[in-house]
């Protein structure tokens, strides 16, 4: 890959000049909607409030739920997922 085509280049540019930082390039993390004492057991949450929950990363979330280790998460529609509360809870109390 070329200089002038990576973004993560120190000389890369954008069209209107303005060289583009690294930081600039990656996706910021979304932060909770709202605090996690307003859920209910009933709310769905997203990757970000289970991150929060359990301490644990994103990607180990993704690798328990696929050796069966953690609740899966339910697609809420084509580009958004999350989990029931009451699941994440009920494994917090019985972590495998």
């Amino acid at each position: 890959m070329s200089a002038e085509n990576d973004p993560f280049s120190q000389d890369a540019t954008q069209s209107d000049g303005h060289s583009k930082s690294r930081d600039a390039v990656r996706r910021r993390k979304r932060q909770p909607g709202r605090p996690l004492h307003e859920l209910t057991p009933a709310s769905i949450v997203d990757i970000w409030d289970v991150v929060k929950l359990t301490s644990l990363s994103r990607a180990t979330i993704y690798r328990k739920m696929g050796s069966g280790t953690f609740p899966s998460n339910r697609q809420l529609n084509a580009n958004r997922a999350g989990w029931r509360l009451a699941d994440v809870l009920m494994w917090l109390d019985n972590p495998r």
